[in-house]
């Protein structure tokens, strides 16, 4: 099938949410500038930069009286929050923090769960969260929208700090079997991670030496070169498209004084080129760098 109006799928429900899936839900704890405490899950929610690690989630569509997000107002007022990433054994206390309740309502307490002080952040973290993530509030996206009172936003924070339960650490990593971690699916179901495997990338491969198991790239780079670098051009087009850049000038921003007279250099960028300078073509000859003029000319006739 095919569709490309949301109105005419011709299906039970819009299938955009059961074909994006699972996504990991994150808790957001909050407090507000009086200092009252917010929690909300939110399935529009990923890891989207890891230097440093970035998270951003949707804090999307209006409350039942049209109002817009306590979780959003909060973090634009203090300028941060806390993700807590729920377990499989926390699912009835996240579905609880979904309920529409007023501004003034704590959340923790009708969840029945237990607020804990975070270190990097004023908002609380969920104490019995097997993971969570203090984050320094970055900006604030406003995407478009094909409903007059839907307001699509995107929040991106930093994270600052992260706390997690000692209990899901196994060997040094996380053990995903003790961290169930629970994600939503389309419509009202959920699920949880049961069954995990290793997948390594197809661009490494692992060799076993005399010191054991090692893992080495099949294309090296070297710093600063792109990894389009590291393998022959495939066509004349991408050759010469290097070579244009191997004989482009370095750019050279300046700023002018409050006369107009003075000029200093804010920065230059060098543009590197993977392939070495083109050959010099046919007939034609340098007078050397100290001569005057000196450069490429047409080479004289006989």
């Amino acid at each position: 099938m095919f569709f490309d109006d949301r109105r005419k799928h011709g299906l039970r429900h819009d299938p955009f949410k059961a074909l994006v899936a699972p996504r990991p839900i994150a808790r957001v704890s909050s407090v507000d500038v009086d200092g009252v405490p917010n929690l909300a899950p939110f399935s529009h929610f990923n890891a989207c930069a890891d230097r440093p690690p970035t998270i951003v989630f949707a804090p999307n569509n209006p409350r039942p009286n049209g109002e817009g997000k306590d979780t959003l107002r909060n973090i634009e007022q203090t300028n941060e929050f806390v993700v807590n990433l729920a377990g499989y054994d926390l699912r009835e206390a996240m579905n609880e923090t979904s309920a529409h309740v007023g501004p003034a309502v704590d959340e923790f307490e009708l969840a029945g769960l237990t607020p804990a002080p975070s270190v990097r952040v004023e908002a609380p973290r969920v104490r019995e969260a097997p993971a969570s993530l203090q984050c320094r509030f970055l900006t604030r996206l406003r995407l478009p929208s094909d409903h007059p009172e839907v307001e699509n936003d995107l929040g991106i924070g930093q994270v600052v700090g992260a706390h997690i339960d000692d209990r899901i650490i196994r060997d040094g990593m996380v053990d995903m079997a003790a961290y169930r971690a629970i994600a939503r699916l389309g419509y009202m179901d959920h699920t949880s991670v049961e069954t995990v495997f290793e997948m390594p990338r197809p661009d490494r491969r692992r060799e076993r030496g005399p010191s054991g198991a090692g893992i080495r790239r099949l294309y090296p780079t070297r710093p600063g070169i792109p990894i389009r670098a590291a393998r022959p051009p495939s066509s004349n087009l991408e050759r010469g498209r290097d070579s244009m850049e191997a004989r482009r000038p370095r750019r050279k921003l300046v700023r002018r004084g409050r006369s107009g007279a003075g000029r200093e250099p804010l920065f230059r960028r060098r543009l590197v080129s993977p392939l070495p300078p083109p050959p010099r073509p046919p007939g034609r000859r340098s007078r050397g760098p100290g001569s005057p003029g000196g450069g490429w000319r047409p080479a004289r006739g006989p």
